[in-house]
């Protein structure tokens, strides 16, 4: 498959002409113009967030993961931290606070919305919340569970990365160091 067929792209981003062609394996190239595109990764930050012995999973209200279930998340903004990026995305999604998530691992992932295929370098992280008080669905979620880890329904999550992620956060063994953000 070549890569213009993963992001539907017709027209060149700099000209506007209908000229691209196959670059390489990660990129394409206008011939009229000679600007290349590369089609890169997309960072993208999810977070387990533990509240007692629960953690939290929200329901999608989006095509085309409408109706299934993921790890709390979302794309980092231009010049923002992935433990940044993590804690406005669990504000905007959930109403929560979350302070010095601990990474846990990284995947690989393609992401499709609206035609276009994004891939995505996704960083997970465990974070803790003293309270749900406040919680509620909002952003591209329109529910959130709180489930036991070792009960989730692994098909019933949308992303295989973040059945990979949870799977890493039920092995962990105590002597596992999860690496503390500032």
């Amino acid at each position: 498959m070549r890569i213009l067929d993963l992001v539907k792209f017709k027209y060149c981003p700099r000209c506007g002409k209908p000229q691209l062609i196959p670059n390489d394996a990660k990129s394409f190239i206008c011939s009229s113009c000679n600007f290349i595109y590369y089609h890169s990764s997309a960072a993208v930050v999810a977070g387990i967030v533990e509240y007692e012995d629960k953690i939290i999973l929200t329901h999608r209200v989006n095509e085309s993961q409408k109706g299934m279930l993921a790890l709390p998340g979302g794309f980092v903004d231009y010049e923002e931290s992935l433990e940044n990026a993590l804690i406005r995305e669990i504000q905007e999604e959930l109403n929560l606070a979350i302070a010095a998530p601990a990474y846990l691992c990284s995947q690989g992932e393609r992401y499709l919305s609206r035609d276009v295929v994004y891939f995505c370098a996704i960083a997970f992280y465990v974070a803790k919340v003293n309270n749900t008080i406040n919680i509620s669905a909002h952003d591209d979620i329109d529910d959130f569970f709180l489930v036991r880890p070792s009960e989730i329904d692994f098909d019933k999550l949308e992303f295989e990365t973040d059945r990979i992620a949870i799977d890493k956060y039920l092995k962990r063994t105590p002597n596992d160091v999860l690496v503390k953000s500032a």
